[in-house]
């Protein structure tokens, strides 16, 4: 997939007043595609965005380091979907850091990744209702933070 296709993605989504849902499952999608997005997740329509999915890509560390980018000027959402993106422990790290700092995003997935438990240890502290979904293995847990 291509930037204007992301950017376009967005813009249609921000636009169409379809709940302000960003759904890029399944795309491919690397970390210098995931920047891309900063552009249109920041205009006045990025407002309307509440949910941003970006489950089953291929972020991996990297990409995370890029979601982080983009979503630390967006203070509409709130609902942030990685699941199944080979996220491992410095990319737990990095979600972390964004939860202290970005207290609007409350329902966080992060189901089918890689990091272990220091990359879940990265998530204690942050004190807010914060629903958390994390897997490891074959058991799913979702815990308040």
């Amino acid at each position: 997939m291509g930037e204007a296709e992301l950017q376009a993605a967005v813009s249609i989504a921000s636009s169409s007043g379809a709940g302000g849902e960003v759904v890029l499952t399944d795309r491919g999608l690397k970390g210098r595609q995931v920047l891309s997005l900063r552009e249109p997740l920041a205009n006045w329509a990025a407002a309307s965005i509440v949910h941003l999915d970006l489950s089953r890509n291929r972020l991996r560390d990297k990409g995370v380091g890029a979601v982080v980018k983009v979503l630390s000027g967006n203070s509409s959402i709130v609902r942030l979907q990685l699941e199944h993106n080979g996220i491992g422990d410095p990319g737990a790290a990095s979600l972390g850091d964004l939860l202290r700092k970005h207290g609007s995003i409350t329902d966080v997935n992060l189901r089918r990744n890689v990091f272990t438990d220091t990359g879940v240890s990265q998530y204690a502290g942050i004190n807010s209702a914060r629903s958390l979904s994390l897997a490891r293995a074959r058991s799913v847990q979702t815990i308040l933070i």
